[in-house]
């Protein structure tokens, strides 16, 4: 969002500006999301709170290419920013959950870079797709590359989840 959102933002003569409230918008929403996010990841799980907000976000990456209003924008920015620190919370959470003290600091470490992965990969790969098609492209392509990816979560989830349950039976 952050790299493409300003490109697609500028095309429909949306000010710098307007851009800068929009994305100042999405961080306050994200940032005082994250003490709430974090009461509903420990009430309900990690794994719910991950997939609902990868879910969010991938209806967020449809909706962005197919509404030029500035409102609906900002809303929209707003619910993908709330949807990012419910994400992180919730990885967070996941990952300190099942380190221990001792390996805790470097797992939180592997998750951030790991993290950082996707930020360098998906600027190269969307600007091709930007570049070929146009910049209103990149959402939802980048929306049915997270609707896959979130199958692919939920896939390794229930796995561990039996995997977990015959470990369990088993000893």
């Amino acid at each position: 969002v952050s790299t493409f959102f300003p490109l697609y933002a500028k095309n429909l003569d949306i000010t710098q500006a307007t851009i800068g409230t929009m994305f100042a918008v999405r961080a306050f929403v994200s940032a005082a999301g994250r003490i709430p996010n974090s009461i509903v990841t420990r009430a309900v799980g990690d794994q719910p709170v991950l997939l609902g907000a990868l879910a969010l976000q991938t209806a967020v990456m449809f909706a962005i290419a197919s509404t030029s209003s500035v409102v609906w924008l900002t809303v929209l920015l707003a619910v993908e920013g709330l949807a990012f620190g419910a994400y992180l919370v919730a990885g967070q959470t996941w990952v300190a959950d099942r380190t221990e003290v001792e390996n805790r600091g470097a797992a939180m470490g592997l998750y951030s870079a790991t993290g950082s992965i996707g930020g360098i990969a998906a600027p190269l790969a969307l600007g091709l797709v930007a570049e070929s098609w146009s910049v209103a492209t990149v959402f939802p392509v980048n929306g049915w590359l997270m609707a896959i990816g979130s199958l692919g979560v939920l896939i390794g989830m229930r796995a561990h989840a039996r995997s977990t349950r015959a470990e369990e039976a088993a000893a």
